[in-house]
């Protein structure tokens, strides 16, 4: 499964145990059930797997779900909020991931976005940093004070 093998990988990458499906509270009465939360709970993880539609469009009604997990991520506090997505290349060669990125910069705020490749094991996997976190943009606009 795509998820244990992100765990394996952030379990190697940072040396510490990641929890599979952890609720964390996002707002004051409702929680939301994270992929992946490192044991400290420092690092929030959502990961998402999706490929090129048959016709080789972009998978716009799949990638909604994509969307919510960036808006659960901006719900929470942590040093580093992730969204891994199992990188697919359509037939022109592009990246699903970075047309992703491509498309909703504006709205990831301090979400790092992997493309992950899955290799023949776990050792030969490849991950990418197809976005590096931003500071989030209503922090400035509306003076947010983070403590």
């Amino acid at each position: 499964m795509f998820e244990d093998r992100v765990a394996n990988y952030l379990h190697n990458k940072f040396n510490q145990k990641f929890y599979h499906e952890k609720s964390l509270k996002i707002g004051p009465k409702t929680y939301h059930r994270f992929d992946l939360v490192s044991e400290n709970g420092d690092i929030v993880v959502e990961c998402k797997s999706y490929k090129w539609t048959k016709s080789g469009n972009f998978p716009s009604a799949k990638i909604s779900t994509a969307i919510e997990a960036v808006f659960y991520l901006s719900r929470i506090k942590a040093k580093k909020k992730i969204l891994v997505f199992q990188d697919d290349f359509n037939n022109k060669g592009e990246s699903l991931v970075d047309v992703f990125v491509r498309r909703y910069d504006g709205i990831l705020d301090d979400i790092e976005v992997w493309a992950y490749n899955v290799g023949e094991s776990p050792e030969k996997d490849h991950v990418r940093i197809a976005r590096v976190p931003k500071d989030n943009w209503y922090e400035k606009l509306y003076c947010y004070d983070k403590s």
